[in-house]
């Protein structure tokens, strides 16, 4: 969804990935690279990738859903006075990094949680926007993946799908 909406607001992305089987689907998805890189330090070097990619520029920001050793590898592709926006934490709760990517390269790193933005937009922007999105979804323009559906008595059992490694979409509860 997120590569969806880069798309209409006219921003190229390139997405980072752990497993070749996912690369597929992001081109399909309208990624305009896809960069495979498994492990702490397995796969591709994405900061050399990336700024082969934008002519030696580096990205103009990234969006981190995993944290700890990505975080680092994240940044390291990132521009001078680029952002880091971190909003996940699916390989854990500390990073490291080179402090001369802050200090010298003025590079940002900030976090995202939706319940702290919710509370500093208020209810006004946070209806607007959802109305946005929501609108993106009723004409087609982003569209979800549902991986698995489960009915609303089986809570638990939907849960758990949700921690499977390679897993496929989102997981849906239906009554």
């Amino acid at each position: 969804m997120m590569i969806q909406m880069a798309k209409i607001f006219g921003i190229r992305t390139i997405g980072v990935i752990r497993r070749e089987e996912q690369k597929k689907e992001l081109l399909e998805a309208g990624a305009d690279e896809v960069l495979v890189a498994s492990g702490e330090s397995d796969g591709e070097d994405i900061a050399a990738r990336v700024k082969e990619i934008t002519k030696d520029q580096g990205a103009y920001g990234a969006i981190d859903a995993v944290a700890g050793v990505m975080t680092q590898r994240l940044l390291a592709a990132v521009r001078p006075k680029g952002t880091l926006l971190v909003y996940g934490l699916m390989s854990g709760l500390t990073f490291s990094g080179s402090i001369l990517d802050v200090l010298i390269e003025l590079k940002v790193i900030t976090g995202f949680h939706i319940d702290k933005w919710k509370q500093s937009c208020g209810r006004e922007k946070h209806q607007k926007l959802l109305k946005e999105v929501m609108d993106m979804f009723a004409e087609g323009k982003v569209t979800g993946v549902v991986g698995e559906t489960f009915p609303l008595e089986s809570v638990a059992e939907a849960v758990q799908a949700t921690t499977k490694a390679g897993k496929k979409g989102k997981v849906l509860l239906k009554d």
